[in-house]
């Protein structure tokens, strides 16, 4: 007698981790930023955001479906470390001073500068969790052996070990703004050096290099609204966000 026949819940689908980890990165990308829209929705930026403060928790979840490569969507992120948390519109002369860097807020007052330094503010949480997410892509997506010969019918499937970079997000900062000066497609041809990346460029190349584009986006986020708030008279339109990102193809489509 099977499950079915004795009243039980279905087995669950058990999934490899080769598999069902791009559901797993892009569910818990997708959650994390979920929670910095909604941190930010309320008036406040977190302002030291690292992988040690994304928290992940699977307690909601059926463990019947636990396993299964589509449950991502069931996953639980949420933020701590909000020690250095502030307003988003944060005025304090410490705040002033770091803003100048951008020059954000030169020349404005009351309520446009309120603006400003909220745009700014938005800007820097999301370049931060952009890193944290390059630094997830790498590492939970590298490969520590890779596929030299394919197998046939009459022989074995080849592969051969390699070494996995060690990643941080301080590593990756220096290399990304120092190596490459913020260009994500020098940053890419690195990986793609790197056999252990293999599938990490393989994911964010789909759909016309969706993922890099997605990537470029929040890493170039502080350069961006200060660019915007340079061009613009009416600081805070247009401007980047969280809730949007959320809606980029490469983060809403599984």
């Amino acid at each position: 007698e099977n499950q079915s026949t004795l009243g039980l819940p279905p087995a669950p689908v058990r999934v490899d981790w080769a598999t069902a980890s791009r559901f797993v990165v892009k569910g818990v990308m997708r959650k994390a930023l979920e929670a910095v829209a909604f941190c930010h929705e309320a008036g406040y930026a977190h302002r030291s955001l690292s992988p040690e403060n994304i928290v992940l928790s699977s307690t909601s979840q059926d463990k019947s479906t636990a396993l299964q490569q589509l449950t991502a969507s069931l996953l639980i992120v949420k933020l701590n470390g909000f020690g250095f948390s502030t307003p988003l519109a944060d005025s304090s002369p410490q705040r002033l001073e770091s803003a100048r860097l951008y020059k954000v807020g030169e020349g404005k007052v009351g309520g446009e500068l309120k603006l400003a330094l909220s745009s700014l503010s938005i800007a820097e949480d999301l370049y931060s969790l952009g890193l944290c997410f390059l630094q997830l892509l790498l590492g939970a997506l590298a490969e520590d052996e890779v596929v030299i010969k394919e197998g046939g019918l009459f022989s074995d499937t080849i592969k051969e070990k390699v070494s996995v970079p060690v990643v941080t997000q301080q590593g990756l900062e220096r290399q990304i703004e120092d190596v490459f000066n913020g260009d994500i497609g020098q940053l890419r041809e690195y990986c793609k050096q790197e056999p252990a990346y293999n599938k990490v460029v393989a994911m964010l190349d789909e759909n016309d290099l969706e993922g890099w584009r997605f990537l470029t986006t929040m890493l170039g986020a502080r350069q961006g609204v200060a660019k915007k708030l340079k061009e613009s008279e009416m600081p805070g339109t247009g401007m980047l966000t969280a809730r949007a990102l959320l809606a980029s193809p490469f983060i809403s489509r599984g």
